[in-house]
């Protein structure tokens, strides 16, 4: 209700970071409630719920993935959740320092069959052809960097077909 009263006071012009803050908090609610709330951590989302259902059926066949998402917050939920499942699983954000390191864990090691990796660090320069299944959590303003993540997994010495879902809420 304050954010339309604003829009209608001030105008739409005068009030284009409020607009853009009012998307991304759409866009976080549709991720998950504790992006939003942290007291709702734990709480469960149809988003959350669907990608481990998925990502249960794709390792329990063999397969490897990898998880991204724009929100390192959301990557953090979806770590506790697989933490308490008992999953198995590489990390990389922006602040993580052995990269390399970490890459080849998932590329060389049978039991580590799942990456999440922020959009952002992760997009580009990475080669994950162990992976044959790439999940996007959460779209990106410019499609291309939704490629080029997918393209992690989709490269020269790939030997098998690489499947893609963004999860769209």
């Amino acid at each position: 209700d304050s954010f339309l009263r604003r829009i209608q006071n001030e105008g739409l012009e005068r009030s284009t970071i409020q607009v853009l803050e009012a998307l991304l908090r759409l866009r976080q609610a549709a991720c998950h409630p504790g992006l939003l709330d942290p007291k709702h951590l734990g709480a469960s989302s149809a988003k959350l719920d669907v990608l481990l259902e998925q990502l249960r059926v794709v390792l329990d066949e063999g397969h490897k993935a990898l998880v991204f998402s724009q929100f390192t917050s959301l990557l953090a939920i979806v770590r506790l959740r697989l933490e308490r499942e008992g999953v198995a699983f590489e990390y990389l954000d922006g602040k993580t320092h052995d990269r390399q390191a970490r890459v080849v864990r998932f590329q060389e090691d049978p039991a580590c069959r799942l990456f999440l990796i922020s959009l952002k660090a992760g997009g580009l320069g990475l080669n994950l052809t162990a992976a044959d299944y790439v999940f996007i959590l959460d779209p990106w303003w410019n499609p291309a960097v939704e490629a080029q993540a997918v393209d992690r997994a989709h490269r020269i010495g790939q030997t098998r077909q690489v499947f893609a879902y963004r999860l769209i809420t």
